[in-house]
C-alpha cells in the first residue's frame, strides 16, 4: 500500500475556493505590488512565521527586460490559437508612482545569497499554461 506523506491536492481542494477568490481579486484590481490584498498577506505571512517582517518580491531573471506586449506575444504563442491582445489603459484609481518598467537585476541576491534562477520564463510559462490547462479544464 503506498501512502503520501503528504497529499498537497488534497489539501489544496479543502481551500481551492478561498485561494482563488484571492488570486482573482488580486488579478481583477491588477495591483500586484503595494495592494491590500498583498499588503495583508505579508503581514499575515510574518504573523505566522513569527516574524517582523515579510516582503513579497518578483526576483525576475537573467533574462533581461521584457515588456508586457512580448510577454503578451510569449503567452498567445504557447497557447497556439488565436488570442486578441488588447491594450488597456490603466484601471482608475491606478497608483501614479507605479513604474512603467521594470529591470531586474539580481546582482545583491547572487552575491548575498547565491541565488541562480532555475526555469527561464519560456519553460516557466510553457508550466503555468499547462498547470491553468490541468486545474480549469480548458
Amino acid at each position: 500500500m503506498n501512502i503520501p506523506f503528504v497529499d498537497l491536492k488534497l489539501q489544496y481542494k479543502e481551500i481551492q475556493t478561498e485561494i482563488e477568490n484571492a488570486i482573482f481579486k488580486v488579478i481583477q484590481s491588477a495591483r500586484f505590488i503595494q495592494s491590500e490584498e498583498v499588503n495583508k498577506f505579508e503581514e499575515e505571512f510574518a504573523n505566522y512565521l513569527e516574524a517582523n517582517y515579510c516582503i513579497g518580491v518578483n526576483l525576475g531573471t537573467d533574462e533581461g527586460e521584457i515588456t508586457m506586449l512580448k510577454l503578451a506575444q510569449k503567452v498567445a504563442k504557447l497557447l497556439g490559437n488565436n488570442v486578441k491582445i488588447e491594450k488597456i489603459p490603466y484601471p482608475p484609481g491606478y497608483p501614479k508612482d507605479e513604474p512603467q518598467r521594470r529591470r531586474p537585476d539580481l546582482t545583491k541576491i547572487r552575491n548575498h545569497l547565491g541565488y541562480v534562477p532555475e526555469v527561464d520564463l519560456d519553460i516557466g510559462l510553457r508550466r503555468f499554461i499547462g498547470w491553468c490547462r490541468e486545474a480549469y479544464n480548458v
